[in-house]
């Protein structure tokens, strides 16, 4: 099978999120987008992408950005729905845009019709793929998705295979900490709940397909293939001085200070609370006053808790939303990257900080020893006194530092995106030639 090109669905509904700086735009979407980068530079599969009729206009976007490759092409806008409900919508998006809302020549015409409009686009965006010409994809292999569970309409076809990516099962894992948030965590129970002996899955670590079989003991071995993840090209360390200085100046890091850096958001599995009242207690007890705790992303801007921690709050700063093209500076010149989660699928922010030659204490739970391995400290992240003193080690222990980023650096060239579109290329062609040897 690696001689002869294989048809491959790629969902790219996820890819959406480039357009929006908000948390959506987090790590699993720039899983995605490297897999599809990957992909499309692999000769042997011809891709088309998988989207929502709603975000034909956003598909185009991306394409356009160079976001989606140009050897990509889109499912077919008349594959989506049966042709006369297809056209009914069209004709409905039209007179949604005649008739917007506010205008000013509004009538009770206008609002019927708006009405009628909204309550059609819902019942059609539910139930299209139902609706739709899916039951017969024999032009395709496989249908790949990089975080969403597949849709049903999609296993209609029994010829095309189909794989989904697992990150993690925290809604089994850490059921407790999302009582009460069960609409945000939907996503991830659709995928613990298809997940089946019948499929083949891809999972970002050991400790994910373990927690997978576990959860499900109707599941075997061979239903999963371990892949790591990679890390953007753009992670990379940063030595210009003028560049870190000025990055500094850009997120109001004062210049004088040296800073511990964490880029996450605000769930409480990432401990963040625990990492910030420990840095309070650390620089206190040691009269420290030339380190700064540096909270990025546009997530804290809303988090108020650390205005009254112990007196200590000029010592934490809030970055607001990172571009792109400022993070590895941030990582760069950062004294530590804290990432002290309770449970991680894989952990990417650790990988990133060790490409970035930034020295990392993170936990010794989940995924994240698989990623740091011996480049940097582990610690019970319920361990007060074990964050402390990774705290003192790595703040007052510069040969130990240095042996840290060295290690880290080393360690991080052990991850690639191309690795990890190959092993999955690779297990593609193993189970169609199978497949077509049955």
């Amino acid at each position: 099978m690696e001689n002869k090109k294989i048809k491959l669905i790629f969902d790219g509904r996820i890819l959406i999120s480039y357009l929006y700086k908000n948390k959506n735009r987090s790590g699993i979407f720039f899983v995605a987008w490297n897999l599809l980068r990957e992909f499309a530079k692999n000769t042997n599969l011809d891709i088309t992408i998988f989207y929502e009729y709603q975000m034909f206009n956003e598909m185009q976007q991306l394409k356009e950005l160079g976001i989606i490759p140009k050897n990509c092409s889109f499912i077919d806008l008349k594959d989506m729905a049966i042709p006369f409900i297809s056209n009914y919508i069209n004709l409905l998006f039209d007179l949604k845009q005649k008739f917007p809302k506010g205008d000013k020549k509004d009538n009770i015409l206008k609002k019927i019709l708006r009405y009628i409009a909204a309550r059609s686009f819902r019942l059609y965006y539910k139930y299209a793929m139902y609706l739709s010409e899916f039951g017969n994809l024999t032009d395709y292999d496989v249908f790949f998705s990089p975080c969403n569970a597949i849709h049903p309409a999609i296993k209609k076809n029994k010829h095309v295979k189909t794989y989904l990516l697992v990150h993690d099962i925290i809604p089994i894992k850490l059921k407790d900490f999302y009582k009460g948030y069960e609409y945000q965590i939907k996503g991830m129970k659709d995928i613990i709940k298809s997940i089946n002996p019948s499929d083949k899955y891809f999972t970002v670590s050991k400790n994910t397909k373990a927690d997978i079989l576990e959860h499900n003991k109707a599941l075997r071995d061979e239903n999963f293939v371990v892949t790591y993840l990679g890390t953007n090209e753009n992670f990379h360390r940063e030595t210009d001085l003028n560049k870190l200085n000025a990055t500094k100046v850009k997120y109001n890091i004062p210049e004088s200070k040296k800073y511990v850096f964490c880029l996450c958001t605000l769930e409480p599995r990432k401990n963040l609370l625990f990492a910030i009242n420990n840095f309070a207690d650390f620089v206190q007890k040691n009269n420290i006053d030339d380190l700064v705790f540096v909270l990025g992303g546009a997530s804290w801007e809303t988090f108020k808790d650390i205005e009254n921690i112990k007196n200590c709050s000029k010592y934490f700063i809030k970055t607001g939303y990172i571009e792109d093209e400022d993070i590895s500076a941030l990582y760069s010149g950062a004294e530590m990257f804290v990432y002290p989660s309770l449970y991680e699928g894989f952990g990417l922010p650790v990988l990133e900080a060790m490409q970035c030659g930034c020295p990392v204490i993170t936990s010794n739970v989940s995924s994240l020893p698989e990623v740091i391995g011996d480049a940097g400290i582990q610690i019970n992240p319920k361990s007060n006194e074990e964050m402390l003193s990774a705290y003192d080690k790595m703040y007052f222990d510069k040969d130990f530092r240095q042996s840290c980023i060295d290690k880290g650096l080393k360690r991080a060239k052990i991850f690639s995106w191309n690795k990890c579109a190959y092993i999955m290329y690779k297990t593609f062609c193993e189970d169609l030639r199978s497949e077509a040897s049955v």
